[in-house]
């Protein structure tokens, strides 16, 4: 149970700023997480009214943004699903909001493009600069415009040049310009940004792209705990990908869904790397698994080193009945008791050699 249930009087702020913008409040709707990752987490809801469900006006989105810009009871912000394009297709022709160009002691700051940032990308830096205690920054709208989409040139900077305290973006499913992978490999190269998760599923990127940020993101292997690339285009190479990922000491969760690979007998991930990992995580779905891939995850399980592992998703990924009584026999320890897991495999081929799954789950 949080102290602040006030939350830093968040519902009155966004009240004050409804009032002042001439707009209805109870239009205006949110949760707060306490149950996940760096809570409590904001999360901006769906629209109350109106004829699409996924729209807020931008006098309603400021009213939320600036109600959040100096709060620093939310650790994590989320706007997951909501269309931001109309602050992102529009400038402020009164010039650059002075929050967004100061720290929260007020010193200035001069960042190259600043002046010709979008209206969302004000409100994006400014929130990251005043709120200290933000660590989290997630979760944004799918459609939003190409190219450049905002968020990474708000953010990136800023990690870079350590003004700020976030250290975990997720651009999961928003379509990545080559002036957000510039932003995002000018941060990712620099140990001082400390970043904690590369998280860009969906983003459109291409398989040189996807080296070109992994090469980069060497300089966080003490500190990157998250890798979802899931829907990268193109055929990853897994001897590459190995060499890459090896760096990475910390990985708590990993995404490889929707991925297609090289033909090749090698294992999309070897045994030693996931040996090396202390993984909660472990996601392949829809992404077809070889009889090398099967292996290398059973050993894995067979391991106590994966006794931190809580979720192993393996949808539609091309099992046999065989593979998955491989795997149920990997879960379980010594005294015969199987461990606390979820296990996900749906849409797999399970009727062939079924009965050897049935005797495995009896």
């Amino acid at each position: 149970m949080y102290v602040d249930q006030d939350h830093g009087g968040f519902d009155r702020t966004l009240t004050a700023y409804c009032a002042a913008y001439d707009i209805d409040t109870s239009n205006i709707r949110y949760t707060i997480d306490y149950a996940c990752d760096d809570a409590p987490c904001f999360r901006l809801l769906h629209p109350a009214n109106g004829k699409d469900r996924r729209k807020y006006s931008a006098l309603e989105l400021l009213a939320v943004m600036r109600a959040l810009r100096y709060n620093e009871s939310f650790v994590t912000i989320s706007f997951m699903d909501i269309n931001l394009d109309v602050l992102h297709t529009v400038r402020d022709p009164c010039g650059i909001d002075i929050d967004a160009t100061t720290t929260r002691s007020n010193m200035p700051i001069r960042l190259p493009g600043q002046e010709n940032m979008s209206v969302l990308s004000q409100e994006i830096r400014a929130i990251t600069l005043k709120n200290k205690r933000l660590r989290r920054q997630p979760t944004w709208n799918k459609g939003m415009l190409d190219p450049g989409c905002g968020i990474p040139e708000a953010i990136f900077p800023l990690c870079r040049r350590q003004l700020t305290n976030v250290d975990w973006v997720v651009l999961n499913g928003i379509k990545l310009g080559d002036s957000d992978l510039d932003y995002l490999v000018d941060a990712a190269s620099q140990k001082s940004s400390h970043l904690r998760a590369l998280e860009v599923s969906h983003c459109g990127l291409s398989i040189h792209d996807l080296d070109l940020i992994l090469s980069t993101m060497t300089a966080q292997e003490n500190t990157l705990e998250s890798i979802d690339i899931s829907g990268v285009q193109g055929r990853l190479s897994p001897e590459l990908f190995q060499q890459q990922i090896g760096y990475f000491a910390h990985i708590r969760k990993i995404n490889l869904s929707h991925i297609s690979r090289t033909t090749g007998p090698e294992p999309l991930i070897a045994p030693e790397t996931l040996l090396n990992w202390r993984l909660e995580e472990l996601s392949l779905s829809h992404t077809a698994v070889n009889e090398h891939t099967v292996d290398s995850i059973a050993a894995y399980l067979s391991s106590p080193k994966s006794s931190t592992l809580r979720n192993l998703k393996l949808d539609q990924c091309g099992l046999t009945g065989r593979d998955v009584a491989v795997f149920l026999h990997s879960m379980t320890d010594d005294s015969g008791k199987p461990r606390n897991i979820h296990f996900h495999v749906s849409e797999n081929r399970l009727h062939i050699d079924y009965s050897l799954l049935v005797t495995a789950i009896e």
